[in-house]
């Protein structure tokens, strides 16, 4: 499946795989909890499900917190997943009654993604990249990392099961069954940015490392992250979703307001301004301190 490998993305052998009767689909929750004077960009992060035989995949738990919507019907993720009927699971909640176990994979640990890790961790598996865990269960390392201690957000306590390889399978705990998602090591964003990959929906979501804003395509700056970390090598990466065919196309799912993009133009747009970043053609702009 995977004849290659870039600096940030998987190569993905173009051939569409051989997909089984459909079974899942992939659902994106919004969230509009957001910290009051925190970035537009991070106001609604996006926590990515998808339902297997035996459990929840949850790709990203949101912010928690109160919403900010006075409107808003359901204001925590899990009574969202347990009881709020979903349009793509044929108006059935995602896991009514907390009929199957969670596995949640944190893209990284900063806080609009981990906001609510800690309400579903009694019987979850929860993943984290082992890239560097010191930065994560490091002495007194979450408040910081996860930035929590910046915004006045209580840093959520959670035990993380599995540390993931590069390369990866992820597998539940119980039985050790393949759920068919691979996760890449993407540091960048923070040490601990993960890519997770999707062969039979063809999509790969990559957290915060890079999303669309509008017109703009960017990279999310971080107080962890370092551009040249972030370079990708665009000869091996265009490859992987060129084909032109609707069903060969590899979509592209953000941590923030893009959940399914194409996943070739992105990358080669972000990639071809990150070259222009590090060798100096793009002019800074002093944003000001929070």
């Amino acid at each position: 499946m995977f004849h290659a490998r870039s600096a940030l993305f998987p190569v993905v052998n173009l051939a569409p795989p051989a997909r089984p009767p459909r079974q899942q689909a992939i659902t994106v929750i919004r969230s509009n909890k957001g910290h009051p004077g925190f970035l537009d960009l991070m106001i609604h992060p996006q926590a990515h499900a998808k339902l297997h035989a035996s459990v929840l995949v949850l790709i990203d738990t949101g912010c928690g917190g109160t919403p900010k919507d006075a409107t808003a019907k359901v204001g925590c993720l899990r009574t969202f997943l347990e009881t709020y009927p979903v349009a793509d699971n044929d108006y059935q909640p995602l896991n009514p009654g907390f009929s199957k176990d969670y596995v949640v994979i944190c893209s990284h640990c900063h806080f609009d993604h981990i906001g609510k890790v800690a309400a579903l961790t009694a019987s979850s598996a929860i993943w984290a990249s082992s890239y560097d865990r010191s930065f994560i269960e490091g002495k007194d390392r979450l408040p910081t990392s996860s930035l929590c201690r910046f915004f006045g957000v209580e840093t959520p306590k959670y035990k993380v099961t599995h540390w993931a390889d590069d390369v990866q399978h992820v597998q539940t705990s119980d039985s050790g069954d393949d759920l068919g998602l691979v996760i890449y090591h993407t540091p960048g964003h923070t040490p601990d940015q993960l890519a997770v990959w999707d062969p039979q929906e063809r999509v790969i979501f990559v957290g915060d490392t890079l999303n669309t804003l509008g017109k703009l395509k960017s990279l999310v700056a971080a107080w962890n992250g370092d551009a040249s970390d972030q370079t990708i090598d665009t000869s091996a990466v265009c490859p992987f979703p060129r084909s032109t065919s609707a069903p060969s196309r590899v979509q592209i799912a953000c941590g923030h307001i893009t959940s399914a993009s194409d996943a070739q133009q992105l990358i080669s747009d972000v990639d071809a301004f990150l070259y222009q970043v590090l060798e100096n053609r793009v002019p800074s702009k002093y944003q000001g301190k929070f």
